[in-house]
């Protein structure tokens, strides 16, 4: 059974200056955008957990734990190399809501991962991210980290899609504590890949890491 970490003591939402990697997406989001805007939509494959949503969660998958998608890679061979010079990063996916699509207050798999999303197509209007008691609106070429751990919700009421680069790593640790820290988070998400990524497997061929 999965628990939320106490509000009282986790940030809604994290500084990202304070992850010295997000400065290099920062600085080349519009190559990614780029790569972004070249992708067949029909490669876009629905969230597997579709009781979580309703309308369009789509997703084009560079890699998850455990899972490497080569063609898709290959077709986002800059993204692919920019993301895995992230220290400890899980998981790298095009993440695509489409107009009308609401996710359901939910939360995620794990507490050894923070979640970023970096925004690529942001349209106006009512289209935000709740984590716990905060909401926010993506900014194009700015990101939004937060622990998906915490109950979070997603809308876009918009006329058009709203498209973030979404990724997973590592929650960072002091120095003293990062390397038993860091080994303990291997282990866990060893134990548990996560049901969204296993069932993928009927729309990719994958390699296992």
């Amino acid at each position: 059974m999965l628990h939320t970490f106490s509000l009282a003591c986790h940030p809604m939402f994290y500084d990202p200056q304070r992850l010295p990697w997000t400065s290099n997406l920062r600085q080349n989001w519009r190559t990614i955008q780029e790569e972004m805007h070249s992708l067949d939509r029909g490669r876009f494959v629905p969230w597997a957990l579709d009781k979580l949503y309703q309308g369009k969660w789509q997703q084009f998958v560079l890699f998850a734990p455990g899972y490497e998608f080569k063609e898709n890679q290959a077709l986002a061979p800059k993204t692919t190399s920019l993301v895995r010079e992230i220290p400890g990063v899980t998981l790298a996916t095009f993440a695509r809501l489409t107009s009308g699509t609401h996710v359901h207050p939910h939360i995620g798999y794990t507490h050894v991962v923070l979640r970023a999303h970096l925004g690529l197509k942001v349209p106006d209007g009512e289209c935000w991210l709740r984590v716990g008691e905060e909401t926010r609106k993506w900014q194009e070429g700015e990101f939004l980290v937060f622990d998906d751990m915490v109950e979070h919700e997603v809308t876009n009421q918009s006329n058009t899609d709203r498209i973030v680069l979404m990724l997973d790593f590592l929650r960072p640790f002091k120095l003293r504590t990062s390397f038993l820290g860091h080994f303990r988070q291997r282990l866990v998400l060893k134990r548990q890949l996560p049901l969204p990524w296993k069932q993928l497997e009927d729309f990719h061929q994958r390699e296992i890491l």
